[in-house]
């Protein structure tokens, strides 16, 4: 329905309804096919392990970044609609302004927290390792007490 509606829109609302259509289409896709892995079909073939797989990043990251994508979409129509009525150049530019800020602050929340997730998850692993490391010795001193 937007995408249809987009053809009457002219400029940035209609290049704002065209990219919102699409994340809808591309979210319906991520959150609709691509589930968890399980024993019936399509979620054999199509899964989280295979996006990863094929894309290199987990589908929660695509899906937040189409969330962004959408949100942005449509607050740019919004935006667009507004100046259009107020008339003014100067809220014009201020809208396209804050829109950009808009887009550039979220875009270093996504990267910094991408870069903190992967930070934690080296962490853990190494905990993990540790964890284990420490669990076969205590079982090596343990069998070790054991046989003497």
């Amino acid at each position: 329905m937007l995408a249809w509606r987009a053809r009457h829109a002219s400029g940035s609302a209609r290049r704002f309804a065209l990219c919102a259509s699409a994340g809808f289409a591309l979210y319906a896709v991520a959150a609709g096919i691509i589930a968890p892995t399980g024993s019936l079909w399509p979620s054999t073939a199509v899964n989280y392990r295979g996006f990863v797989a094929l894309t290199g990043i987990p589908v929660q990251l695509t899906r937040g970044l189409l969330a962004c994508m959408i949100s942005l979409s449509v607050w740019g129509i919004w935006g667009q609609r507004h100046a259009s009525e107020v008339g003014s150049p100067r809220y014009t530019t201020y809208v396209r302004q804050q829109f950009i800020w808009t887009l550039a602050a979220m875009g270093t929340i996504l990267v910094c927290g991408w870069v903190l997730t992967e930070r934690l998850g080296v962490i853990y692993q190494e905990s993990l390792r540790k964890e284990a490391r420490s669990d076969v010795n205590s079982d090596l001193l343990t069998h070790g007490e054991r046989t003497a």
